[in-house]
């Protein structure tokens, strides 16, 4: 597998979180274990105000006060990439239908198929943003006391089912 081109980091977090769910995949129907990653409060987001020919003229980070998932995953450090790739080797780097090319998605584990990032994260009802009940009911938080240093294209903060279950 080729290495990801060389990213600048945006999000930043003293540790995270792999948040799992499930969903019927969007080609062959079989059911999957999908995953997220998410940054708890106080993580930290770039903010880069660049003049367009030097990107990282000036970087600003500032301190977020909810959670976020991640999403359109550029890169992330070896030790997480090893970590997802063992225990959920079905999250992976591959081009996904509708998403950036290479960047860190859910495929299934019966046909290969790649999840885009929106039907998971941007959709009511996508395995990430449930809208009943029995959409929260299956979602599960590991928490991972690692730092996280990621370049992501797609940042959601505070998500709906996170009220209450994370301690400040």
């Amino acid at each position: 597998m080729a290495a990801a081109p060389e990213q600048h980091p945006n999000v930043r977090a003293n540790r995270y979180y792999i948040v799992r769910s499930d969903a019927g995949c969007p080609r062959c129907g079989a059911w999957n274990a999908l995953v997220a990653l998410m940054v708890p409060p106080a993580h930290e987001v770039r903010w880069d105000e660049g003049n367009g020919e030097d990107p990282v003229a000036r970087i600003d980070w500032e301190s977020m006060p909810c959670c976020a998932l991640l999403f359109h995953i550029e890169s992330l450090p070896g030790a997480v990439e090893r970590r997802l790739l063992e225990y959920f080797p079905h999250f992976k780097r591959g081009a996904a239908r509708g998403s950036r090319s290479g960047c860190w998605a859910n495929h299934c584990a019966h046909c290969n198929h790649p999840w885009p990032d929106e039907d998971c994260f941007c959709e009511p009802g996508g395995a990430f943003l449930p809208v009943a009940a029995e959409g929260l009911e299956k979602l599960r938080v590991i928490a991972i006391e690692e730092p996280l240093c990621a370049s992501v294209g797609g940042y959601a903060p505070d998500p709906d089912f996170m009220a209450g279950r994370l301690a400040p």
